[in-house]
């Protein structure tokens, strides 16, 4: 029978959380396992550690996903994860963000919506070594 590892299950399945769930079950589970939740915190990734990606991996965020997707799924990003992604992209790519997150207001679940298709292809990306996400910036990467 294969060996199982229980952090690598716990951190998968809340993955599959959206932000709010999330935070529910840690805080519940932070009762009884305080580290571990500290633990699953730090390596959880979220929609905002897009800040994190290099050129080249923003290259492979961006064949992955449309400029609408995005521009959709920045709405309720921080101010500083929107100048990093428009740092990386063409000007008529940047445009066509810039057009969506000006635009017309959407509903917050279409929004969540476009963040979680965006974090699927990055969590398979993250799968496959094309993404890493490295949030102390002391990962040296060649």
């Amino acid at each position: 029978m294969p060996k199982i590892n229980g952090f690598d299950e716990a951190l998968k399945l809340l993955q599959l959380l959206g932000p709010s769930e999330q935070e529910k079950l840690l805080s519940q589970m932070a009762l009884k396992e305080p580290k571990l939740v500290e633990k699953l915190k730090k390596s959880i990734v979220s929609f905002e550690d897009l800040q994190y990606l290099t050129p080249e991996m923003m290259r492979v965020l961006l064949q992955g996903v449309t400029t609408d997707e995005l521009g959709l799924a920045l709405k309720v990003a921080s101010s500083e994860l929107v100048t990093h992604i428009c740092s990386f992209v063409s000007k008529n790519n940047e445009r066509d963000i810039r057009s969506v997150l000006e635009g017309s207001p959407q509903a917050v679940s279409k929004v969540r919506e476009a963040q979680e298709k965006i974090m699927t292809f990055v969590r398979e990306k993250i799968n496959t070594g094309e993404i890493v996400i490295d949030k102390s910036g002391s990962e040296t990467l060649v």
